[in-house]
């Protein structure tokens, strides 16, 4: 009786906890005129969905500009990339001279490689 009750109730809960929305890993580097940028980058779901909610992950840039993150969410995110070397409060005449307009990209299920080449800004 004992083992008919745990393969009953306890092995589709095993099964069941494998369940839920799909994750990613993200890759790839930050970078501004080919040169790496350090700082850190943050990818936030835009809540497209079931699978596209969640919470946003943020992680450090390696000195090559690299990083490497597992997403819980798949679908659209907003990509903000925060330079360490911003300086803050910025002083008239040294604002950064790279487009930090947060981009959106599409992370899929599974590997994703997602370069971020900072633009220069217009003046």
């Amino acid at each position: 009786m004992c083992r008919s009750f745990f393969s009953v109730l306890v092995f589709p809960l095993i099964a069941l906890a494998g369940c839920g929305a799909p994750g990613a890993k993200v890759t790839g580097k930050v970078t501004a005129d080919g040169n790496p940028v350090p700082g850190t980058i943050q990818f936030s779901p835009l809540g497209q969905g079931a699978d596209n909610t969640g919470p946003s992950a943020a992680v450090p840039l390696g000195p090559d500009g690299s990083y490497s993150l597992e997403l819980k969410s798949v679908g659209k995110h907003r990509v903000i990339v925060s330079p360490s070397d911003l300086p803050y409060p910025v002083r008239p005449g040294h604002e950064y001279k790279y487009d930090l307009t947060p981009t959106e990209h599409d992370v899929k299920a599974g590997d994703n490689v997602i370069d971020v080449p900072l633009k220069p800004l217009r003046k």
